[in-house]
């Protein structure tokens, strides 16, 4: 009975080992729900590959390259270096999400490399805005009511 019991705990803790997390879409029964879009959809800013290049999400993509810039300090060689230790790191990086629900645009490693570099540039820019650096928060060019509702954004399931 005891080894029957370990066998159940080490088959728990190899199977955990093998699969990295990821992440998901939203389960397509939740999907058909009335608010999905609501919950779900992100309404001013995309993170990571599920909803990039959504047109109503167009003006905070097209801000993402300013911020890159501003988060690099115009400093095309720094950008160079963040670009090329995330590109190193890419593959784990795609699995960390549902390769079925990747757009066949992320094929390309470089195309994906450079959506999360945008990405991640601008969350920190982002978190750097809201702990209160005036300068921060004037180079996003938002409103206070679009900073409250990205931060929402940055919090849902599919936007990571």
């Amino acid at each position: 009975m005891e080894e029957w019991i370990k066998s159940i705990i080490n088959s728990t803790s190899q199977s955990r080992a093998e699969k990295p997390p990821r992440i998901n879409r939203v389960p397509s029964v939740l999907r058909d729900t009335k608010d999905y879009e609501k919950y779900c959809e992100p309404r001013f800013v995309s993170i990571g590959p599920y909803h990039y290049g959504k047109s109503n999400l167009h003006h905070v993509q097209k801000l993402k390259y300013r911020i890159a810039n501003k988060f690099a300090s115009n400093d095309q060689q720094q950008l160079k270096v963040l670009y090329d230790k995330l590109f190193e790191k890419i593959e784990e990086v795609k699995e960390s999400y549902d390769n079925e629900n990747l757009a066949s645009e992320f094929d390309d490693n470089k195309k994906l490399a450079q959506m999360m570099l945008l990405d991640g540039c601008f969350v920190l820019y982002y978190i750097k805005s809201v702990v209160g650096e005036k300068t921060y928060k004037e180079d996003l060019e938002m409103k206070s009511h679009v900073i409250t509702c990205v931060g929402q954004d940055l919090f849902l399931l599919e936007n990571q």
